[in-house]
């Protein structure tokens, strides 16, 4: 597949409209057979796009994020990936936990220093599975520097994520690169970076919530700045029941949709079971996978589904 590509405030794949649409695949540090289950849950449901994020532990020790121990994890996934016709959210939240762990501030010297150390390695790194570099590999489609930080000022916010997506701009990457799960406060802000291609939200708020910074906050900065906006991490436990995870997940579509929300990622994509989890699968709950895969099918969601597959009203 081409590069992701953006069009005013919506994604584009080959001129064509693209809707990711997916969920975050986390802790594929095992081994390689974990993301052979996980992709194969992806395909299922009809994803087009997952996420990787929380594959480095979060340790102090000089160069832990480079250990090849678990990058090559993420090398086998992106080469699955092509052959799952499923591009990659590559999410660098990890690279924060290990300057968190040093001791480091979000955006002081050190900090700032660690983060143009691994985009400039990562840039060049060759995947040991199929010898493509990493920031020329089309499987990527975005890259996501870090969620849900707290406390920035408006300034703060622009020179922190201003200067990281400096550095993937600089060191030549080709895909589309975004802060991660952006705080309403920093949001309007973040998006007016020029290297800054996209943004999105984490939410696991109720709808209601979600409704009033979508109409007042989100689709305004994205059609102020000509980007897209979109979802990529949501979700409710299964404590809340298959039924009741169905409904949340049903009308966090459908007000996404309404305000312009140019993709979906749910957290997460996993069998486990448990009251407190996440995890959605077809195994484990089906109602709600087969809700995903129902919105898999509206039209321009997946390369693998054909167009006229679905009626072109969609369901909103």
């Amino acid at each position: 597949m081409p590069f992701l590509r953006t069009s005013g405030t919506t994604f584009t794949l080959s001129g064509s409209r693209f809707m990711p649409f997916g969920a975050s695949t986390f802790d594929i540090t095992g081994s390689t057979a974990q993301v052979d289950q996980k992709h194969a849950d992806a395909v299922a449901m009809k994803h087009n796009m997952v996420r990787y994020i929380n594959w480095l532990p979060h340790a102090s020790a000089a160069n832990s994020e480079f250990n090849a121990t678990y990058w090559n994890i993420i090398d086998y996934g992106l080469n699955r990936a092509i052959g799952d016709g499923l591009k990659v959210l590559l999410d660098l939240s990890d690279i924060q936990g290990i300057s968190d762990a040093r001791g480091y501030t979000f955006g002081d010297a050190n900090n700032l220093a660690l983060w143009q150390s691994v985009v400039s390695w990562l840039g060049t790194r060759v995947n040991s599975v199929n010898s493509r570099v990493y920031k020329n590999d089309d499987t990527i489609g975005i890259i996501s520097i870090v969620g849900e930080a707290t406390g920035l000022s408006n300034s703060e916010a622009i020179r922190i994520y201003g200067a990281i997506s400096g550095y993937f701009k600089t060191a030549g990457f080709q895909q589309l690169i975004q802060s991660g799960g952006c705080a309403k406060e920093i949001f309007n802000a973040v998006s007016s970076i020029s290297t800054v291609d996209c943004n999105c939200i984490h939410t696991y708020d109720a709808v209601s919530s979600d409704d009033f910074y979508m109409r007042t906050v989100f689709q305004p900065a994205a059609v102020q700045y000509g980007k897209p906006w979109f979802i990529e991490e949501f979700g409710a436990t299964q404590g809340t029941g298959d039924i009741g995870r169905s409904n949340y997940l049903r009308l966090k579509y459908n007000v996404g949709l309404l305000y312009g929300c140019a993709g979906f990622l749910f957290w997460n994509n996993d069998e486990g079971a448990g009251a407190g989890g996440f995890g959605i699968s077809s195994q484990v709950t089906p109602v709600t996978a087969n809700l995903v895969k129902l919105y898999s099918y509206i039209k321009s969601y997946s390369p693998r589904i054909p167009v006229d597959a679905v009626s072109s009203s969609g369901w909103y």
